[in-house]
């Protein structure tokens, strides 16, 4: 596998990552967006408060607006 081969396999895969979190997020899909996240993510946000933690949470109550 050639060094140009092996990058253009990695950005399709980084693509499907990001499409499936933006698919994910379009269609409110908590489950769906927190693959990507550790256990212990804390997000912020610009509605206070700007710290939320567990992320789970607060991303099915952003999702239920």
């Amino acid at each position: 596998m050639t060094t140009t081969t092996a990058k253009t396999q990695d950005e399709v895969l980084i693509r499907e990552i990001i499409d499936a979190r933006a698919n994910a997020i379009r269609n409110k899909n908590v489950q769906g967006v927190l693959p990507n996240f550790t256990q212990d993510s804390i997000g912020y946000f610009l509605a206070t408060p700007l710290q939320q933690s567990p992320l789970k949470e607060e991303l099915t109550g952003w999702f239920a607006t």
